[in-house]
């Protein structure tokens, strides 16, 4: 019975992977196109967490400070796993759309939390891997390691996983507990990871710093280290010098603590994944009845539902927060933000378009349309049999996103108008190309979510995360702005007008804007939707 929750488990992730059981055809074609997706993200953060590592690996050595470099290791590698997996937790241990469902079947309990822990365990060791190799690589390259460091290194790489569940175990049993007395708890779950990853940005933007410190007072750090963290200097000096010791009491805390919180979580589990704590109850209150158009019905619909998920408004709003942050940074910077672009001679002409590039960029963060039929999941049936017409369903779900993200990304560009000098013309084009793209981007998120539906998810992270139409979107989103400004800074700039070039490319996209408007109120894409 393990063997088959697991196997199930890790199929559902390889069937959203390749495009899910409704899509077999082409399925290991989009399998593979994902892994190299994947290992391409991975190979970008290795290199990046490479480069840390190669900074502070000689002053560490030249400074008898071994076990120092080891112990960054392990906390950098517990800081990753711990932030990648924390809401993937909560999610698959709590808000899983199969818990009652198997629960009320005669399973037993601690083989449904067991087979999550090992698959939540599993995805905890790939995160490490893209710490673990770089750290590895960068120390045999820089130092050298004997037979018993080694040993250690890769014990402790394969255990600290379980103990990194256990702590993002308790940790989504608190969340859970807390999101649950809340009426409105997805706003209160988007503020918690806006914060989250504001410090994020924070650690990241002074990572330099750091790097500095570190190689100048490594001493003073690991003195620190050694005297308030001892067990994280136990980690260190069993890595750097392969002390048996210090890697038993390591391994003993990380399974002591997995031991006793997978006691804790089976305990609990069957109450906290079943129990709807009550928020505070609504009381009626009479009012008229209004009335709205099908289509108002429907992005009303829309907008609930992604003001109801805290994985779906998190992913499909980062884009426009960042966009309202860099509209906000623009006008208070506004003075510094001259004063840098007039150290950069040259570029004035190419300033203004750059900037509305950058704002259609983070527009095609904001994945609001992407995966919106997919989230309709089993449901699907709903809209199918609502006496409205396909084409009006299909456009309330690009609507919504145009309502969104339209007014930020022109909030965005009167910023930029504010603090950038340009011509009437670069500017009413730039508004255009941002109009446009945002229209393009809404009606295709919904086109390509028609071709690649995921209905049979397990939670909603599968298709807003991860989902095949939200990776295409995504991606090819990035090309669509990367590789035309790449051709005309490579082969155009001492040919062409950059207006020009915008006004070409803007008519571009509103050409086809219109032919996927044209297609999702056709009786084809009506067929498609109907045959879901």
């Amino acid at each position: 019975m393990f063997k088959a929750l697991l196997r199930t488990r890790f199929q559902s992730y390889l069937n959203y992977m390749s495009g899910g059981k409704r899509n077999k055809k082409g399925a290991k074609k989009r399998g593979i196109l994902y892994i190299v997706l994947y290992a391409y993200l991975a190979i970008c953060f290795a290199v990046l967490i490479g480069a840390f590592f190669n900074a502070v690996a000689e002053p560490f050595h030249k400074a008898g400070l071994d076990w120092l470099y080891f112990a960054f290791y392990g906390m950098m590698s517990f800081a990753i796993m711990f932030i990648l997996s924390i809401f993937m937790t909560q999610a698959q241990m709590y808000d899983a759309k199969d818990n009652e469902l198997l629960l009320s079947m005669p399973v037993p309990p601690s083989y449904i939390l067991g087979s999550r822990i090992v698959a939540l365990v599993l995805e905890n060791l790939a995160y490490s891997l893209v710490v673990a190799v770089p750290a590895l690589y960068v120390w045999l390259r820089t130092v050298s390691m004997d037979a018993g460091s080694i040993v250690a290194f890769a014990v402790i790489s394969l255990l600290m996983p379980f103990f990194v569940f256990a702590i993002t175990g308790v940790f989504s049993y608190l969340l859970h507990l807390v999101l649950s007395r809340f009426r409105n708890k997805t706003i209160f779950g988007v503020l918690f990871a806006v914060a989250f990853l504001g410090l994020y940005f924070y650690f990241y933007t002074r990572i330099n710093t750091y790097v500095q410190m570190l190689a100048a007072s490594g001493q003073a750090v690991a003195d620190s280290i050694a005297y308030y963290a001892r067990p994280v200097y136990w980690m260190g000096e069993a890595m750097a010098s392969g002390n048996i010791k210090y890697m038993i009491f390591v391994l003993l805390i990380f399974v002591g603590v997995f031991a006793l919180v997978y006691a804790f979580l089976s305990a609990t589990f069957i109450r906290s994944a079943t129990t709807k704590r009550g928020a505070a109850k609504v009381k009626y209150k009479r009012r008229e009845m209004r009335v709205s158009s099908a289509k108002a019905a429907l992005m009303g619909k829309e907008m609930r539902k992604l003001l109801s998920s805290t994985t779906y408004l998190l992913n499909a709003g980062m884009g426009l927060l960042l966009l309202v942050i860099g509209s906000v940074y623009l006008l208070i910077k506004r003075s510094d933000v001259k004063i840098m672009l007039e150290q950069l001679p040259g570029i004035e002409d190419l300033v203004f378009p750059i900037g509305a590039l950058l704002i259609a960029f983070m527009i095609s963060l904001s994945l609001i349309a992407p995966p919106s039929i997919s989230l309709e999941g089993r449901s699907i049936w709903i809209p199918k049999s609502m006496p409205v017409k396909a084409s009006t369903v299909l456009m309330a779900k690009a609507d919504i996103q145009i309502l969104l993200t339209l007014p930020v990304g022109l909030l965005a560009w009167c910023a930029l108008v504010y603090v950038v000098e340009s011509t009437p013309l670069m500017m009413a084009i730039s508004a255009a190309f941002i109009v446009v793209f945002s229209v393009f981007e809404a009606v295709m998120g919904v086109a390509v979510n028609l071709r690649f539906p995921k209905l049979d998810w397990i939670n909603e992270a599968q298709v807003v995360k991860q989902g095949a139409s939200v990776t295409i979107c995504m991606f090819g989103s990035m090309l669509l702005i990367i590789i035309p400004a790449v051709l005309y800074g490579v082969f155009l700039i001492d040919k062409v007008e950059i207006w020009l070039a915008m006004t070409v490319f803007t008519g571009i996209l509103a050409a086809g804007a219109a032919a996927i408007i044209a297609y999702l109120r056709s009786d084809k894409a009506a067929l498609r939707f109907y045959n879901l």
